[in-house]
């Protein structure tokens, strides 16, 4: 890892420091360590913002689209699925001014079929409409503690 690179940066950043994603490789469990979560928190700016060429416009939730099309593909084709996508509502409790349009839960076979995913060539090269879509994001990686817990 690069010494004095930050563990945390700009909240408007769409993608992870080195040290982030080193800190990621490095608490692989492993093989047959079972699946992995990413929650994802989305806000999606007022109109999108290309800084490239093509600018096909639209609103931040259009150009999240264009990108998520074919992300979604590329979970699917490495044994990936959506567990859940929900629409965010106002702050119960936390802090007002920190708000979500969106909540995604995508689960992944393992870390490495995450891994594999963010460096295929297609994936990345849909990252522009990602990038012009969020105002920001928060990518939490999570394992499964309960599920479907009824209690009578």
């Amino acid at each position: 890892m690069p010494p004095g690179e930050p563990l945390f940066v700009d909240p408007s950043s769409v993608e992870p420091t080195t040290q982030q994603l080193a800190a990621f490789v490095d608490a692989d469990p492993g093989p047959g360590s079972g699946p992995l979560r990413m929650v994802n928190l989305l806000k999606f700016r007022e109109t999108a913002c290309y800084t490239d060429e093509p600018d096909p416009g639209g609103t931040g939730a259009e150009a999240y689209g264009r990108y998520a099309e074919v992300a979604l593909r590329k979970v699917s084709e490495r044994g990936g699925r959506i567990v859940t996508a929900l629409e965010a509502g106002p702050h119960l409790v936390g802090d007002p001014d920190v708000s979500w349009d969106q909540v995604v839960v995508v689960e992944y076979p393992d870390r490495a079929a995450f891994l594999d995913m963010i460096a295929d060539p297609e994936y990345l090269a849909v990252l522009r409409h990602r990038d012009a879509g969020l105002e920001r994001t928060e990518l939490i990686p999570a394992t499964v503690l309960m599920e479907d817990v009824s209690v009578e």
